[in-house]
């Protein structure tokens, strides 16, 4: 027999018991997108995580902005390693066509985990920005003008991505 209007009610109390039952046994289901448990996440895991998350998205936005003549490197620092106000930094030697990009390690987020990741995304392609503008000459002057541009045109990458 098939009802048209069956609905289930179910207690709070009842889906609370089986999401903390779930999560105690490391059954609670995965984020479809980071591959993350939702419950019982450790520090040490959120960290891992980000970690593959931004080496992939390195890879990813390297070969999309043209720059895979550069080895980069990218790693997770404490924001005490970072210029105060900063989220992030690259280094790079033209001469060997080498970087490193510096991004805010997760334990010193406040964010939720998948506002966390979409922050360290953009902190690696503002960072690849720089990197592609690097032959332009630079001076103290200009250093506001082209934050401001580098901001801009990363917001521009990134929103265009997700369509």
């Amino acid at each position: 027999m098939v009802f048209r209007n069956f609905t289930v009610r179910l207690r709070p109390e009842i889906i609370t018991f089986v999401i903390i039952s779930l999560s105690a046994f490391g059954l609670a289901a995965e984020h479809p997108a980071t591959g993350l448990r939702q419950a019982g996440q450790t520090a040490d895991e959120r960290e891992a995580r980000a970690q593959n998350f931004v080496k992939d998205k390195l890879q990813f936005w390297q070969k999309r902005l043209n720059l895979e003549q550069w080895e980069i490197n990218v790693q997770l620092v404490r924001n005490t390693s970072l210029k105060p106000k900063t989220l992030g930094n690259i280094h790079w030697d033209a001469s060997t066509m080498q970087a490193t990009i510096d991004v805010q390690s997760s334990y010193d987020y406040k964010l939720p985990f998948q506002e966390m990741l979409d922050d360290m995304e953009f902190t690696v392609v503002h960072e690849l920005v720089h990197l592609q503008l690097s032959s332009l000459p630079r001076s103290e002057a200009s250093r506001s003008a082209e934050e401001h541009a580098v901001n801009e045109i990363t917001q521009a990458f990134l929103n265009l991505a997700k369509r």
